[in-house]
């Protein structure tokens, strides 16, 4: 039963020095019934915390589809144009005329530069890559 205690008292103390900042001038004895009073709620918070970032790791896994060579090649040239021109990407975005419908117009042209590549290389370089990931 002391664990349960000094988990609390912890709490309690975080919870104290969140009020002080907040409020200045506070009493001793309401300090006391704010903390007894919320500490239910608070053990119930950090049940609740876990489960929702567990949840969260769950659909990480089920997002990454399996891709085929010229989808991985696709994603490893974007990447690596993005960060080749990311000094020119940046003063685009920055220009006067950008805005959101600029995007899908920005991603197409640099798409675009994939058809450079032959079907063999795209597909070379998309299994490397996916070997070493």
């Amino acid at each position: 039963m002391a664990p349960q205690v000094g988990t609390k008292k912890k709490r309690v103390n975080k919870r104290r020095s969140r009020t002080e900042v907040s409020s200045s001038s506070s009493s001793s004895a309401s300090d006391s019934e704010r903390s007894a009073s919320p500490s239910p709620s608070v053990d119930e918070a950090p049940a609740a915390a876990p489960k929702s970032s567990a949840d969260e790791e769950k659909p990480k896994p089920a997002k990454k589809p399996i891709l085929d060579s010229n989808e991985v090649f696709s994603d490893f040239y974007l990447k690596q144009t993005t960060k080749e021109f990311s000094e020119d990407l940046d003063k685009l975005r920055g220009a006067n005329d950008f805005n959101a419908k600029s995007v899908p117009v920005l991603i197409e042209a640099l798409k675009q530069g994939t058809a450079c590549f032959s079907k063999e290389e795209a597909s070379r370089i998309g299994t490397s890559t996916t070997r070493t990931s």
